[in-house]
């Protein structure tokens, strides 16, 4: 991670009434079955948004660009 490149920039053309802004957390005190939902640009390759569930904190990620993969 990097933290000079983790930055989000949203717009809305329209904000409901009813609507209520997500809370910034730290990822230090991420637990087992907290929801969450990253936006970013993975390796480059393009716009991206996920949500899901903690399932392992601290757990590492194999994930790599497939041009890098041998």
């Amino acid at each position: 991670m990097q933290a000079e490149n983790d930055l989000a920039v949203l717009q809305a053309s329209k904000i409901p009434d009813d609507m209520i802004a997500a809370t910034m957390r730290s990822t230090n005190d991420l637990a087992p079955g907290d929801k969450v939902l990253a936006v970013g640009f993975p390796f480059g390759i393009g716009p991206s948004a996920s949500g899901g569930v903690v399932s392992g904190p601290g757990a590492a990620s194999s994930a790599r660009p497939k041009a890098s993969r041998k």
